[in-house]
């Protein structure tokens, strides 16, 4: 690709509120080989906390505006913005983005179509499926990022299975360090002698907080100065906070609400824990690996391609609170055990999760979807 002029490829995604996915593109966007491609990220509706990262990464930000339901002139927008801006990827992030994106890009024999999925979440609803099989055709490839989403994707879009490959995502190691114990004490009032788990996650039925906190009760009957901190928002707030309040935890699980600094804050605490349901590839347990901050994670999804237990951190079964009590009390109370999973989770970042070999082959992707345009 390097011997002809760069091409132009949008990433498309709903919105640039904080998330994995977001996060993704974001790090795609600062590792493109801008000798091959040149990149711009658009956005279904308005604009997010992380435009600005994504800007310092190096790319144009542009919005479509989409109304809630049908709006058909979002993807008349977006057709022309296409066509006029020369775009010849498109990168559509997710059902909803990939909806529109295909739509709008019908009949653009010159426009190589492709979607990331970033998770497997569950079954579309009759009617999305049956206007997905209508544009699927439209589709060049699909990346996943990891091999059970591959699965999924196979099962549910069976006459576009062969258009599949399996991408993980992947960060950068941190160049500068990031909070200290003492900017916890000052932002949230925790104690400098408090262990810290953190969670960094929104807070939605998919990642359930409702385990982490209960875990965590369980957890602070043996280690009682011990603080569970939460970084993130969202719809299941009110609900979490109420549990957290009626299981006599008062001040000791402490609600950040969503943070762009979330890496940043993982550095001053003592475990990294995700308690999710369903995940992909976790960006936020890949950060905090990078941080060298030892972790737990759900068996599920793609975490036990993140970590080999009682190697890189400890996996536990979903819904087992008393199991995930007890691995979070073994970091807490084993500093060399802590110590062990957060190297070698580190070392695992440098080999297997660094950003620019993630670009590198998403952008053979690109070249393959590309090669079925007649390029």
């Amino acid at each position: 690709m390097s011997s002809i002029s760069p091409l132009r490829v949008m990433h498309l995604l709903y919105s640039l509120e904080m998330g994995g996915a977001q996060k993704v593109v974001a790090n795609l966007v600062k590792h493109h080989d801008r000798k091959a491609f040149i990149p711009v990220v658009g956005s279904m509706v308005g604009a997010g906390p992380l435009e600005e990262l994504i800007r310092r990464a190096g790319a144009e930000v542009v919005y479509f505006d989409k109304r809630p339901g049908i709006d058909l002139r979002v993807a008349l927008r977006l057709r022309e913005y296409i066509r006029k801006n020369d775009i010849r990827v498109v990168n559509a992030h997710n059902f909803t983005a990939s909806l529109w994106g295909r739509i709008a890009c019908a009949g653009l024999k010159d426009v190589a179509f492709v979607v990331t999925e970033h998770g497997r979440v569950g079954i579309p609803p009759k009617k999305m499926r049956y206007i997905n099989r209508i544009f699927a055709g439209g589709i060049d490839r699909i990346i996943a990022v990891n091999e059970e989403t591959s699965e999924f994707v196979k099962s549910i879009y069976a006459y576009n299975a062969h258009k599949v490959r399996v991408v993980v995502n992947g960060i950068d190691v941190p160049e500068s360090p990031g909070w200290a114990k003492e900017r916890l004490q000052a932002e949230f009032g925790i104690p400098l002698d408090s262990p810290v788990i953190v969670n960094v996650a929104a807070l939605t039925h998919v990642k359930d907080h409702s385990l982490l906190i209960r875990a965590f009760n369980l957890l602070s009957r043996e280690i009682p100065d011990a603080r569970l901190l939460l970084v993130g928002d969202g719809p299941l707030r009110e609900d979490l906070e109420k549990l957290a309040a009626e299981s006599g935890l008062g001040d000791r699980v402490v609600f950040a609400g969503m943070r762009i600094e979330g890496p940043d804050i993982i550095d001053a605490c003592d475990v990294f824990c995700l308690s999710s349901r369903v995940e992909g590839t976790s960006i936020a347990a890949l950060e905090a690996m990078a941080r060298s901050c030892p972790v737990v994670l759900t068996a599920v999804g793609g975490n036990p391609n993140i970590v080999i237990d009682q190697v890189e951190g400890l996996l536990v079964p979903h819904g087992k609170e008393e199991l995930l009590a007890g691995a979070l009390k073994r970091i807490l109370m084993d500093r060399e055990l802590a110590n062990n999973l957060a190297s070698a989770a580190l070392r695992r970042i440098g080999t297997d999760f660094s950003a620019g070999v993630v670009a590198d082959s998403t952008e053979a992707v690109y070249s393959e979807a590309l090669n079925l345009q007649g390029t």
